[in-house]
């Protein structure tokens, strides 16, 4: 194949690997929304390209402090979708829960895992 064909068939794959991104990152907003109710997602930011999700919250950042915060959200999305290397998740301002949210959150989680999309 030609660089070009290369190219053009690069270009399309980012486009479908973008698509997907936003298709989890929006299953995933949408199930937490009810534990993290401003929970919002990137495809990628200033460090990470399309390959990373990141999530954000301000009511749960690390500006808030985090008192009586046990769990960081990036570290349930892993252990729970562990099998998803190399897309990769991150919550560059931190996403802080408590036990009780965290519980909820990972329980959620898991049940997404098995549903269709």
């Amino acid at each position: 194949m030609k660089i070009e064909g290369l190219i053009k068939k690069s270009m399309l794959l980012i486009n479908d690997l973008e698509k997907t991104n936003k298709k989890i990152a929006r299953a995933i907003v949408k199930t937490l929304k009810d534990i993290i109710p401003d929970i919002d997602y990137s495809i990628g930011w200033y460090e990470y390209g399309i390959d990373t999700i990141c999530f954000y919250s301000k009511s749960k950042d690390v500006t808030n402090g985090i008192e009586g915060k046990s769990e960081k959200l990036r570290r349930i999305i892993e252990e729970v979708f562990s099998d998803t290397y190399p897309l990769q998740f991150d919550c560059p301002y931190g996403i802080y829960l408590n036990d009780k949210e965290a519980k909820m959150v990972r329980d959620k989680l898991i049940k997404l895992k098995d549903k269709n999309l």
